[in-house]
Order: C-alpha cells, then structure tokens, then sequence
C-alpha cells in the first residue's frame, strides 16, 4: 500500500462529509473545514524528527509565499469562518500558502 494513500482517504473523507453536512444542517448549521498545509511547530517537529529543519525548509522553498502556515494563521482563519463569512457553508479551505495549487 501506498504511504499516502491513508492520508489521502481521509481528507477526502472529510471533504466530502463537510459538504455532506453543510447541506443536512445548513438552515440551522454552517459547517467548513479548515485544511492547513504544513504547520511550523511542535507537531511536525515531532513527526518529522531530526530532519525537521530540513525537511520545512525545503517545504517553505516550494511553496509560493515561501514559508509554511503558522498555528496563529490556521486559527485566524477559523476564526474568519465563525464570525466573519456568513455566507460560506460547505467549504475546506485550503491552508498552505499556495502550495497544491501549484503542485
């Protein structure tokens, strides 16, 4: 099996429940999914090791605002989506400085 193909599976899972739900609950419920990039921080310094550094800077190179999302950018974000966009129902917005709609 493809390393991947986990991931994949469940962020396509989470898509479409999203657009699921936002159709089910949206005259009472607005539902979005947030889908950040990768983050600067502690969990992906745990999950990428020693080669953190590394491996987000070469990250940050390939990604057209060239760094990677920060953790205060993601709840930024979510918070935009609570409080400020009334009109947005069954959406992931895609946090990773440009980075799949260039690759």
């Amino acid at each position: 099996m493809a390393t991947g193909l986990p991931c994949a599976a469940s962020k396509a899972a989470i898509v479409r429940r999203t657009r699921t739900l936002a159709g089910a609950l949206g005259l009472d419920i607005r539902v979005n999914a947030v889908a950040p990039g990768w983050m600067e921080g502690e969990w992906m310094e745990h999950a990428l090791g020693d080669n953190y550094e590394g491996l987000i800077a070469r990250r940050a190179k390939r990604t057209p605002l060239r760094r990677c999302v920060t953790t205060d950018e993601v709840a930024a974000t979510i918070l935009s989506l609570a409080t400020g966009s009334p009109f947005v129902n069954g959406e992931t917005v895609v946090i990773d400085g440009g980075y799949t709609a260039t690759t």
